[in-house]
């Protein structure tokens, strides 16, 4: 039982995508249209991408209230406005924020929209989020694996 390292280097991989119940916005579908969100499983180095953004967002509050100080509660908040951030933001919300971006298909969204999704359609967020996290966990599918050499004929009895 040896693992075929020539095999998974010719091998095409594409990524697991699913559709994702969306019924909480079917109002903002076109008549007759489905009202489904397709996502896809997000490769290591997306994962990373999302994770290095929440540690970045909890590091910009800690610049920001050293750089306006601990007193200036509003000139914090009103800096991190700009930013996009809020103090009181969980880096778990903000990774589960870039995973959805990345991992949405269709429709593909703006951080801003995918903010307002989350906001606006909680339950529906989660059920993204979720389902992108399934998708990243099991890897991308192995396409159609090529033959790896001739095929050899079988005897005739």
């Amino acid at each position: 039982m040896g693992f075929d390292a020539g095999k998974f280097e010719q091998a095409a991989f594409d990524y697991r995508t699913q559709e994702v119940d969306a019924t909480e916005v079917k109002e903002f579908f076109d008549e007759g249209e489905k009202a489904v969100f397709k996502v896809r499983g997000l490769d290591s180095r997306e994962l990373f991408q999302a994770e290095s953004a929440a540690m970045r967002a909890g590091n910009l509050t800690e610049l920001v209230k050293q750089i306006t100080g601990q007193d200036g509660k509003k000139a914090v908040n009103a800096a991190l406005q700009i930013l996009g951030i809020k103090e009181d933001m969980p880096r778990e919300y903000v990774r589960a924020l870039h995973t959805v971006r990345m991992g949405l298909v269709d429709p593909e969204l703006a951080q801003p929209q995918v903010v307002k999704l989350a906001d606006t359609s909680p339950a529906l967020f989660t059920r993204l989020k979720t389902t992108i996290d399934v998708l990243s966990g099991q890897g991308k599918s192995p396409g159609e694996l090529s033959a790896s050499g001739t095929t050899r004929k079988s005897k005739r009895r």
